[in-house]
Parts: structure tokens; sequence; C-alpha cells
């Protein structure tokens, strides 16, 4: 795994490190910026919206993912996207 893809998936990497990350054009490192629990709430809202739909499903799966998010992904064109919501305990303390 290359040092991006490492970082991208690093709880411990710094917030401004997933910032950049978020935006990268390979999608498998917006995926590991998308599963890590510890990116910020914002970039999670802005990767709710990612093209991709498996960082979206990613995104509706994380458990630090805010409302906000939850709001966009609850109505996803891809019904996984919603069931990853609709099974998140925290979209559930949420509602």
């Amino acid at each position: 795994m290359d040092a991006q893809k490492l970082a991208a998936n690093n709880p411990a990497s710094p917030p401004e490190m997933l910032a950049s990350l978020s935006q990268d054009e390979d999608y498998e490192i917006r995926f590991g910026v998308a599963r890590n629990p510890s990116t910020p709430p914002y970039i999670l809202t802005i990767l709710a919206q990612d093209e991709n739909d498996m960082v979206r499903w990613m995104v509706a799966r994380n458990a630090s993912t805010p409302t906000e998010a939850f709001a966009i992904l609850i109505n996803d064109k891809v019904s996984g996207v919603r069931r990853g919501v609709q099974q998140n305990p925290s979209y559930s303390a949420s509602a």
C-alpha cells in the first residue's frame, strides 16, 4: 500500500492531511478518508457528495458522519448508500 493510502486510513493522520487526501483523483484514497474515524465532519459532508458510489457508501457507514451528511446520503440514488445510512448507529441516534 502506498503512503497516501496508508495516510488516508490512519486515524493519527492530521486533519489537514485528510482534507488534502479527500480531494485526490484516486477514489481508493478518498475511500480511505471516508472510512477514517478521525476524518473531520466537514470533510465527510463534502465526501457525501462524491462522484464515486463506494466513497459515499463508506461515508454513510462512518460513525463520525454528521447529520448534515446523512441528510444528503439518505436520498442517494444508490440503495446501498441509503442502506448504509440506515444501518449506521450514529444515524439512528440523530434521527
